[in-house]
């Protein structure tokens, strides 16, 4: 780590700086400080604290040596033309949500960062080298919670040594923060570990820290005697802490690794980590060559309860050998016991191959290959475990098609998702993120993974090439999705300046040592990732973004959908409608924030059960509840609610009421005639059947749970309430149960389920006079309207528009979508200067493909190469249109328009526009 020059000479701070940092040294309570008395040191310190000796750069044995492979462009002379890179309307998996500048190099005046940063209850504390700083959560605001120097922060135990490597957690077991650091010793050797512990779980001027420390080579047994431990990964569980590193001599030459297991309640009841309660686990390698763990990280482990055993991983030192991870178990005489008891041998994990990692080239480099961005090697950068799962990740060299190799040329992110709870850890799966360029790829390092209590998952990294400067990207997967996949990359940050700084002149020029993404301990659903970016010129900062997990299913249906008033409990079956991922979540007990669910006027919700993702089963009051249908809301821990589009759930009188939960077939010609079956319960023998309001005929109930019916005439393109009244008043209604067809889409049309499908969806209404124009051709303008509410829903509004066409009014019907669609990055206009949408012109089939794939898929996705070998009108020779024909043929959304052909210059029909869309975004 290096430090940039306060306003004062070099000389000056040298001095200053130690007999300040030894003053801090002796106050009364030197392991017990409050927020308020770390400020005022903090204030004294501004202006004083100035360049330290840099960290040392170890000769590591696992980073690549400088040379071959060649990269395109990665040369600083010939640097490309910048490529834009579409920021899209966000991540597939998770949503974009509060997004802040947590630090950069004007406030901490350190080389690298080493980024770090968790969330806790209410703020996010960030920890980065130089600079320890909390924020409110809810806005992304600085709280003023914590403000301080990282040597400032550490100044009653780091011995008057400048400190790095900072590590922050939040514990919810203990509701009190931890952060960890190194210092760096006296002669970079026996340097310290060091720990802070809150009082609390809210930062403030009224926290009390407790601080601690031990020499790594001391606590028991002791060893490792004048090495430097380097790294300080960081794993905790409910009981303890495990710092992990590596070990050098004087000389910068690697001798092994260890990790030190620390009793977790000792931080914060005194914070004395003598008389044993610090525990040494050395020579994990055996020898400075031989199998072991490199980089050994501590396990976090999200369970609440405590543990027998706490994992650590790394990758397996022994070179050239870069193909497995090797595990170690601490075990424990019993959940929560202390010391541990034994630490296991070696267990070695095959993985897909991988490869040391590449140094990243990056837009404007002005040093060459020493001005390149540092991606250090391929150790796991983090690891965290949840439910016996462990989720890891590194950075490794990656050819184009994703797969680790000494002869790649560009860098990717390989995450891991391993089952430790057999005998020996099991591979689940893992995946890649990387760039499939021809050419100038980007590259991603330094990654970090989180897992929700959903199961989905995100990763954070940098991203940057020899066509883009650094930014900070992450990408997520839903815990449904195919193993190995991870949705399209978004970045969140859009840099525009080079990363050149005097300072650090590189060979290559440091990033740091981690980064960090974690799980919001208030609802067990929300990520949030700190990554780094260079955010002004020759400056990094860190940037934390809040990734929101997809909303609620929506509410669609009750069983039974009539319930009687009066009722002190009453179960009801509640069904919801998922798409993109959208479903029931409750968090565990214990946490601060929970599901809800709002029946309104009068209902009380005694509890709710999650069945599944789509299923509640809810626990009503009516007592005193009037009668009527209601709407039902479900509101997810992290604050998200869907409500049903129409009351689902009635209140009726006491005793037996109809339900109506079906009516086959669900849709038929609007001049009635069609015989029609009711199921669902309480049917009474004489009850009368409405559609839209107008009478059945031909009614038979049979039984209480069936009822025949003939329907009757009804408006065209129109869907229609179905309800059953019982001799006695009683009623049920099924809404929006019947769909009475468009004149130009009758039953034995083709495309008459994907018509009532979209319709359903509220994505069209037709053309007016009930018909559906199936046969005419789709604009430009229509698409718009078409593609956005088919990915975002029937009630997404797009933002007002600015008048971005030259040929699109605004403001206009289409305008607003029009330009939507196109800051989504789904399209280009149909002229670049000047800048034109053509709203009339007719979407043809082959154009069709690409706005298809682009909205389904995210704007920077790009199809495989084409064959020529799928359509007979498709030779695949050059047009720009082959490749996403065939990838929508490969997709099974469409078939071609028959006898082998796809034609690509056709208009695409309405009636065409109706498969593909309900085919491209899985429409219900």
């Amino acid at each position: 780590m290096l430090r940039r020059p306060g306003l004062r000479s070099l000389s000056a701070v040298a001095l200053c700086l130690p007999a300040f940092l030894a003053a801090a040294a002796t106050v009364a309570t030197p392991f017990q400080e409050t927020g308020v008395e770390i400020a005022a040191r903090q204030e004294a310190a501004e202006g004083i604290a100035g360049p330290k000796a840099p960290r040392p750069r170890f000769p590591s044995p696992r980073r690549r040596a400088p040379g071959p492979p060649t990269r395109t462009g990665s040369s600083v002379a010939a640097a490309p033309t910048p490529r834009t890179s579409p920021r899209g309307i966000g991540p597939a998996t998770q949503t974009l949500g509060v997004n802040f500048l947590g630090a950069s190099l004007a406030d901490s005046n350190a080389y690298p960062p080493d980024t770090s940063g968790a969330v806790g209850p209410t703020q996010f504390l960030v920890g980065v080298n130089g600079r320890l700083r909390t924020f409110a959560k809810a806005t992304g605001s600085s709280d003023g919670g914590l403000n301080a120097d990282t040597d400032v922060f550490f100044a009653s135990v780091a011995n008057g040594q400048p400190t790095f490597s900072p590590r922050v957690r939040y514990d919810r077991t203990s509701d009190r923060w931890y952060v960890t650091a190194l210092n760096f010793g006296v002669s970079f050797t026996n340097n310290r570990i060091l720990f802070a512990a809150s009082s609390g779980g809210t930062i403030s001027g009224a926290t009390i820290w407790t601080f601690s420390f031990f020499e790594h080579d001391l606590d028991a047994p002791a060893g490792d005697t004048d090495f430097f431990f380097d790294v300080g990964t960081l794993g905790i569980d409910a009981s303890v802490l495990v710092v992990g590193g590596n070990l050098f001599d004087g000389t910068g030459a690697f001798q092994g690794t260890s990790v030190h297991v620390v009793r977790k309640s000792a931080l914060w009841t005194g914070g004395d980590l003598s008389g044993g309660n610090a525990v040494a686990y050395r020579n994990l390698t055996g020898t400075p060559g031989g199998t072991g763990p490199w980089a050994p990280t501590g396990v976090d482990n999200l369970s609440d309860a405590a543990s027998a055993a706490f994992w650590v991983v790394g990758v397996n030192n022994v070179l050239p050998e870069t193909n497995e991870l090797v595990f170690r178990k601490i075990a424990f005489s019993a959940p929560g016991a202390w010391p541990p008891s034994s630490i296991s041998a070696n267990v070695l994990l095959p993985v897909p191959a991988t490869a040391l990692p590449l140094s990243v080239p990056h837009l404007g480099n002005t040093g060459g290959a020493d001005g390149e961005l540092d991606a250090l090697d391929d150790r796991l950068f983090d690891a965290k475990s949840r439910g016996g799962l462990v989720w890891t990740a590194q950075n490794i060299a990656v050819d184009a098609t994703g797969a680790g190799s000494d002869a790649g040329d560009r860098d990717g992110v390989r995450w891991y998702e391993i089952d430790v709870t057999g005998a020996s850890p099991a591979l689940v799966q893992s995946g890649t993120l990387f760039d499939a360029a021809a050419s100038n790829p980007r590259f991603y390092w330094m990654p970090s993974i989180m897992v929700t209590g959903q199961g989905h998952a995100a990763v954070g990294a940098s991203a940057a090439g020899a066509a883009e400067h650094a930014n900070a990207v992450t990408a997520g997967r839903l815990a449904t999705d195919p193993a190995g996949f991870l949705a399209a990359p978004s970045l969140f940050t859009a840099s525009a300046t080079a990363y050149n700084p005097a300072a650090d002149p590189g060979g290559p020029r440091r990033w740091g040592d981690f980064s960090f993404t974690s799980l919001d301990p208030a609802d067990d659903m929300t990520l949030w990732t700190i990554q780094e970016y260079c955010n002004l010129t020759d400056s990094w900062g860190v940037r934390v973004v809040q990734l929101l997990a997809p909303p609620p299913a929506t509410p669609a249906s009750a069983v039974p959908a009539t319930i009687a008033s009066g009722q002190s409990s009453v179960l009801v079956t509640l069904t919801g409608v998922s798409t993109a991922g959208a479903a029931f979540f409750d968090a565990p007990p214990g946490y601060a924030k929970r599901l809800a669910v709002d029946v309104p006027d009068g209902v009380t919700v005694n509890g709710t059960t999650v069945v599944d993702a789509t299923t509640l089963t809810l626990d009503l009051n009516t007592v005193g509840a009037p009668l009527g249908p209601r709407t039902v809301t479900v509101t997810n821990p992290d604050g998200q609610s869907r409500t049903s589009a129409a009351p689902i759930l009635t209140l009726g009188l006491g005793g037996s009421s109809p339900a109506v939960a079906a009516i086959t077939p669900t849709s038929g010609d609007a001049a009635g005639g069609q015989a029609a079956t009711l199921t669902g319960t309480g049917f009474v023998s004489g009850a009368t059947v409405t559609i839209g309001g107008a009478a059945s005929t031909g009614v038979a109930v049979n039984g209480s749970t069936s009822a025949d019916l003939t329907v009757p005439a009804l408006t065209p393109g129109t869907l229609n309430d179905v309800t059953l009244v019982n001799p006695d008043t009683r009623s049920g209604t099924l809404y929006a149960g019947w769909f009475a067809d468009f004149l130009d889409v009758p039953q034995a049309d083709p495309f008459h389920a994907d018509v009532e499908t979209i319709f359903r969806d509220g994505i069209t209404a037709g053309c007016g006079g009930g018909a559906y124009c199936r046969n005419d051709a789709v604009s430009r303008a229509q698409m718009a309207v078409f593609l956005l509410k088919s990915k975002l829903g029937a009630a997404h509004v797009p933002p007002s528009c600015a008048g971005v066409f030259g040929d699109v009014l605004c403001p206009s019907l289409f305008a607003d979508w029009v330009e939507e669609l196109y800051a989504a990055g789904i399209t280009g206009g149909c002229n670049a200067s000047p800048l034109l949408y053509c709203p009339d012109a007719p979407v043809t089939r082959a154009q069709m493909a690409v706005f298809l794939l682009k909205a389904s898929l995210g704007s920077s996705y790009a199809p495989q190469n084409c064959t020529g070998a799928v359509f007979n009108d498709v030779p695949c020779s050059g047009g720009i249109f082959d490749p996403w024909i065939e990838d929508l043929a490969r997709r099974g959304i469409t078939g071609g328009c028959g006898g082998g052909a796809y034609c690509p210059a056709a208009p695409n029909t309405r009636g065409q526009m109706a498969v593909f869309l309900v085919k491209a975004f899985s429409l219900p």
